[in-house]
């Protein structure tokens, strides 16, 4: 897992030298006290900057949301999904924050290769308290792409449940198998981290990977793989999902 720093500013940004809010624990609340007087006209909306820090460790991950359903006997593919880009930070001392977050515009600032400071994206966050972890989307990963197909799909097994004589309307189980082919690539020169998410369909496993993957945590329904990326480099990722369904034909 890689880990990088930053300066994040809420609710706007304008230089380091700006001198901060001074800021309370009160009751179940957060105080804070500007350190100069500002005006407000009459229907204007002026943004204030509460809380600026400097080094703030995060990671980066991309996330592709996978197209492909499996159901039936349809072979579905999707091309060139860029990965949403994520920053994920703990409010904790360790990251150096540890303080409650004001709800607000979150904005990242990085500095370049030249040692300049540039803004690379802003999100909104709620009330974030002491030791809680944000997840942010911030832009795409333009540099990465995702490629994806149902390369087969195969009949298992299939049995009688249950023979109705007088309706002729039989109940089947029947068990298919879906080979899917995931084709990642990294055109940019650094390296770059994907986790491709599958939703599943009920009574369906993963059987077979060649990269070992697991059930979210957020959600039994979606199976995860983490991907790691050199710069400039491709990777192929395939699985076999097995799903098991029962039907009633009428002949």
């Amino acid at each position: 897992m890689m880990k990088q720093s930053m300066t994040f500013a809420t609710d706007s940004f304008n230089s380091a030298e700006e001198v901060m809010p001074e800021q309370e624990s009160f009751s179940s609340y957060q105080l804070y006290t500007l350190p100069n007087r500002t005006t407000i006209q009459d229907k204007q909306t002026k943004q204030l900057a509460l809380i600026e820090q400097n080094k703030v460790k995060y990671h980066k991950e991309g996330r592709v949301y996978s197209r492909l359903y499996l159901s039936g006997e349809n072979k579905p593919k999707f091309e060139k999904a860029h990965p949403e880009v994520y920053y994920i930070i703990k409010n904790d001392e360790n990251s150096n924050l540890g303080v409650p977050l004001p709800q607000g515009v979150f904005r990242f600032y990085e500095d370049d290769s030249k040692g300049n400071m540039q803004f690379i994206g802003e999100n909104s966050i709620g009330h974030v308290a002491k030791g809680e972890k944000i997840e942010l989307a911030i832009g795409k990963m333009f540099d990465v792409f995702v490629n994806g197909k149902v390369d087969n799909v195969r009949k298992v097994s299939e049995e009688v449940l249950k023979e109705i004589t007088l309706s002729s309307c039989p109940r089947y189980k029947m068990v298919r198998a879906y080979d899917v082919v995931i084709d990642f690539h990294n055109g940019g020169s650094k390296e770059a981290e994907v986790v491709f998410k599958q939703p599943l369909n009920p009574n369906t496993k993963i059987i077979q990977e060649n990269i070992a993957g697991q059930i979210s945590e957020k959600n039994s329904a979606e199976y995860e793989w983490r991907i790691a990326l050199n710069g400039d480099e491709d990777k192929t990722l395939t699985f076999t999902a097995e799903q098991t369904l029962e039907e009633t034909r009428c002949h």
